[in-house]
């Protein structure tokens, strides 16, 4: 493996195709590819229903898209990771993730 290919997502069209172009860039370098969502604030809000209780972030949220990406872009040939990124969304590269998961 040689480095590593960051893309932040963000469920749009525009940011599928960055995905995609940087899917094909990892692949011919043989890198790893890490797909992020930014996500700002600590906004959490607790939902309860019946004896069930379920806590939501915004890093929760941007997590998912960054999973569903990855997922997508999956392929024997690459190795993703994926996580959210408490950085502004103007600069997504600036700050670690929270965390890295290997996909």
């Amino acid at each position: 493996m040689s480095g590593i290919v960051l893309v932040g997502v963000d469920g749009s069209v525009t940011a599928r195709r960055a995905a995609d172009s940087a899917k094909n860039l990892a692949t011919a370098l043989g890198a790893e590819l890490r797909v992020i969502t930014a996500f700002e604030g600590a906004h959490v809000e607790v939902v309860e229903s019946g004896g069930d209780k379920w806590i939501l972030s915004d890093a929760d949220a941007a997590e998912k898209v960054a999973s569903k990406v990855a997922a997508e872009l999956a392929s024997e040939q690459l190795t993703t990771s994926y996580g959210p990124s408490s950085a502004k969304p103007e600069r997504p590269w600036s700050r670690k993730p929270n965390e890295w998961v290997p996909k």
